[in-house]
């Protein structure tokens, strides 16, 4: 095996380690899905054209709704510790 190939396959080895597993892709597909609840309520609780103050209690306790029934199912392990992590947290303020 000439240098340039040795490099080659060194090079392979170091990139398969970075490659995302299946799990870890389903993982991160399901905390997006939960990150865009909250990227929802922001852009709605920021808009600057009317006064969104009365739409902040709404929107957490719709949030919090949202995040124990429509997020009840995720696969994954780490989505759902993400998502109690949340829920424990907002439950708490």
């Amino acid at each position: 095996m000439n240098d340039i190939s040795l490099y080659t396959c060194k090079e392979d080895e170091k990139l398969e380690e970075l490659y995302l597993t299946i799990y870890e892709w389903k993982v991160i597909r399901e905390i997006v899905k939960l990150l865009n609840l909250f990227k929802k309520v922001t852009c709605l609780l920021s808009d600057i054209k009317y006064l969104t103050i009365g739409f902040t209690y709404p929107s957490i306790y719709n949030l919090k709704e949202r995040l124990k029934i429509d997020f009840d199912l995720l696969e994954t392990n780490k989505a759902k510790e993400y998502r109690n992590a949340i829920l424990n947290d907002m439950i708490v303020k």
